[in-house]
């Protein structure tokens, strides 16, 4: 009875330690998840940089230069050259999104259109610069509307102001901002800068588009046919609507200190920025990253079952053998990895989980000839996948479920246990 009860609990540990050996196989197969998420990075960067990349709308602004003059010591006239960057006290932005599909290698690559319309209303220009606290009567040498976008590449038309003939926005050369290209519109020193435009904005653009807080009050109202969005940035919308085929946002926006201001070298928009982010429909690398959290519960639940089968059938199988099944299991997920890059996730899923079921169960029949033990390791191989699955897919309450579940099977698996300890104690 001792040397039985020892070559048991010896054989436990020799699964135990065979378990945790195979978790070698974990860091390897996320290896390649992580090289070939990188690769399909590398194919969306290079389509983006031929059509448009991410795009962030800054503007638009009135930048005025002017000079002020000083008296120094010796009585002398000396002028200062300074600028001032004006927001809208009102900014509205209204327009569609469509999307399209290009594919590139193994992959297809989410890319959008803008079909915008950009309204805004400045102060006066008198207004504006009595806001600058100036003593004396500056002299204004430039004055300027400026419109931000992070990628011009992207543009689809020249940019110019609605129903005004011969206003159109040309490519800053003295960069204003650092890293910002900005497009500007001149205006003459007989001309006051307008307190009303319009701006229409066909934008080429992939992953995201972003907006601008800056005004004291700003309106976005934007329809997407692509439903599967991620609001980005400072600000949620009032309203969302997301349907099957389309995506309605809404927001209106109050900012009580608008960016107005004479520091433009120093001046950074990170804290204003919102917008909409285009998620991939099928990221099937982070699906599969997250199923293999999962690998050293398959694994365990289907070596406890085995030994438990071993004991209470009297089956004869070795360590060479479980090491066996679990490389089949590990085997699972590259043929997943493989497959979801041409059929997509949930058809990869079913074939490579039929394969590595039917190969598990075949070779359950061929070691034990025992229908039951065969009938078990393929329901117990069943329930696991497709609760996996059923994980997957839940996302935000997998950890509830997944705990309930786990639960439940460690009860289940613990009258198995029983079983074999009275199993035993009949033959005795």
């Amino acid at each position: 009875m001792e040397k039985e009860t020892k070559k048991h609990l010896f054989k436990g540990l020799a699964i135990a330690a065979l378990t945790l050996g195979l978790l070698i196989f974990i860091p390897i197969i996320g290896s390649i998840i992580s090289e070939r998420s990188a690769f399909q990075t590398e194919v969306v960067q290079e389509v983006s940089e031929k059509w448009g990349d991410q795009q962030t709308l800054y503007g638009p602004f009135i930048l005025l230069e002017y000079r002020v003059a000083t008296i120094n010591e010796k009585n002398e006239v000396l002028y200062q050259r300074e600028r001032a960057l004006f927001s809208p006290t009102t900014q509205t932005i209204t327009g569609s999104i469509s999307t399209t599909t290009k594919k590139r290698s193994l992959y297809q690559v989410t890319l959008y259109n803008t079909d915008l319309l950009i309204e805004a209303q400045f102060e006066a220009q008198e207004k504006l610069l009595a806001s600058l606290g100036i003593q004396g009567n500056p002299e204004i040498t430039s004055k300027k509307i400026l419109y931000g976008i992070s990628d011009t590449k992207g543009l689809s038309e020249a940019l110019a102001l609605l129903n005004t003939p011969g206003k159109v926005f040309t490519l800053n050369d003295n960069p204003i901002i650092e890293q910002i290209p900005f497009l500007s519109l001149d205006y003459t020193a007989e001309e006051s800068t307008p307190t009303a435009i319009k701006l229409p904005l066909k934008l080429k653009g992939s992953s995201n588009l972003q907006f601008l807080a800056h005004a004291t009050t700003t309106k976005v109202n934007i329809k997407s046919d692509y439903h599967d969005v991620k609001y980005i940035g400072n600000y949620l919308p009032e309203e969302s609507e997301k349907g099957k085929e389309q995506a309605n946002s809404t927001w209106n926006i109050y900012q009580p200190l608008p960016l107005n201001t004479t520091s433009i070298r120093n001046l950074t928009f990170d804290k204003y920025t919102f917008g909409i982010e285009f998620l991939e429909l099928n990221n099937f690398y982070s699906k599969i990253d997250r199923s293999i959290k999962y690998a050293l519960l398959f694994v365990g639940l289907t070596f406890i079952v085995f030994y438990f089968l071993e004991n209470i059938k009297n089956l004869k199988i070795n360590l060479i053998q479980y090491a066996l099944i679990g490389f089949a299991i590990f085997l699972n997920y590259i043929l997943l990895l493989s497959f979801s890059e041409y059929l997509g996730f949930s058809i990869s899923y079913v074939l490579s989980t039929l394969s590595t079921i039917i190969l598990i169960t075949i070779f359950t029949w061929k070691i034990s000839k025992n229908k039951s033990s065969t009938g078990t390791i393929f329901g117990l191989l069943l329930l696991l996948y497709g609760l996996l699955y059923f994980l997957i897919e839940l996302k935000e309450t997998a950890l509830l479920v997944g705990s309930i579940s786990i639960f439940i099977i460690l009860a289940v698996l613990m009258q198995f246990s029983i079983k074999m300890t009275a199993s035993k104690k009949e033959e005795e």
